[in-house]
């Protein structure tokens, strides 16, 4: 059991420094956002089967600034959550 939970709780930490900054700024371009930039993320903003978590902060296509997080699955796209 100790194994188990010991197993879990690295690949929690494993899995929350992954991100996607170039993929994310592209993708983000691609959709009409200005400025982008681009951080490590927090797999908890995203749902429980994404794998990467991308934070940004950027212009949207009407001008104004938005903040949040790209979320990315293996078998999924890319999903944009705000703050």
């Amino acid at each position: 059991m100790k194994k188990i939970i010991l197993l879990m709780v690295a690949s929690i930490f494993m899995f929350s420094g992954c991100s996607d900054k170039d993929g994310v700024k592209s993708f983000l371009e691609r959709q009409g956002y200005k400025y982008v930039t681009t951080e490590s993320g927090n797999i908890f903003s995203c749902g429980k089967n994404d794998v990467y978590a991308t934070k940004f902060y950027a212009k949207n296509p009407n001008g104004f600034d938005v903040t949040g997080v790209v979320c990315e699955g293996v078998l999924k796209g890319k999903t944009i959550r705000f703050y």
